[in-house]
């Protein structure tokens, strides 16, 4: 009875891991999809695809960096700051952030906000 029940305890817990699995994959699925469709200037559908990427995972910090992208490329640079600005609290010191956070406060009119956040570089 006792490895009968081990069985089982093993089996549920790799169907949860499969589960998880397939999760993730889907997860980059839309993400891939995403960029595919910021590669063709179709921001609002890559903008869609990433929103989906990040409900199903919200850690996957490359979605929610092109998310940012596409939200600049549509003229949603508001939008697009709150991103980046919690995007840079996680990684301070990661360039890229910090340089598309700098643009985006350009065209924002935000040039003292900009080159402050390039000059601490």
């Amino acid at each position: 009875m006792r490895s009968w029940l081990l069985i089982l305890l093993l089996t549920l817990l790799l169907a949860g891991c499969a589960g998880n699995s397939r999760i993730d994959n889907l997860a980059a699925e839309y993400y891939n999809l995403g960029n595919s469709y910021f590669n063709q200037e179709k921001y609002s559908q890559a903008v869609a695809s990433y929103e989906k990427a990040l409900k199903i995972d919200a850690e996957l910090l490359k979605a929610r960096f092109n998310l940012s992208l596409a939200l600049i490329r549509l003229n949603r640079a508001a939008e697009a700051e709150i991103l980046l600005q919690e995007l840079l609290a996680e990684d301070p010191v990661n360039l890229s952030i910090l340089e598309i956070l700098a643009y985006n406060y350009h065209i924002q009119g935000k040039t003292e906000e900009a080159i402050e956040l390039l000059e601490d570089v």
